[in-house]
């Protein structure tokens, strides 16, 4: 895994945990989501090459997103960048933990 240089995380993305509500008379509960960090990252829309290698893995990821690492971030989590909502399929450190590098698929309201 390439290591980012500073310069290159240049967008700011936040990160959320879903929170489950109070459930209703039916038991089905709400789910909201909870900011946890809002951080400076590299984002890259991943072209065909990088698709074809991440589909070894994972089939669905259209977006690589390096932030610096953290042990909340997780797969069950989501990052939303402006208005777009992107979710983990996988989250990778490195072994200095310094950066981790998750590949995303972006959900599409």
């Amino acid at each position: 895994m390439k290591t980012p240089r500073a310069g290159k995380m240049r967008n700011r993305v936040t990160y959320q945990t879903r929170v489950l509500g109070v459930a209703n008379d039916l038991g089905e509960q709400k789910v909201s989501w909870t900011n946890v960090a809002t951080v400076w990252a590299e984002v890259i829309s991943m072209n065909g090459t990088e698709l074809f290698r991440a589909m070894q893995v994972h089939a669905e990821a259209t977006i690589q997103i390096t932030v610096r690492y953290d042990i909340r971030y997780s797969p069950a989590g989501r990052f939303l960048i402006g208005s777009r909502e992107v979710y983990p399929l996988s989250v990778n450190g490195d072994p200095l933990n310094r950066f981790q590098t998750c590949l995303c698929k972006e959900q599409v309201t």
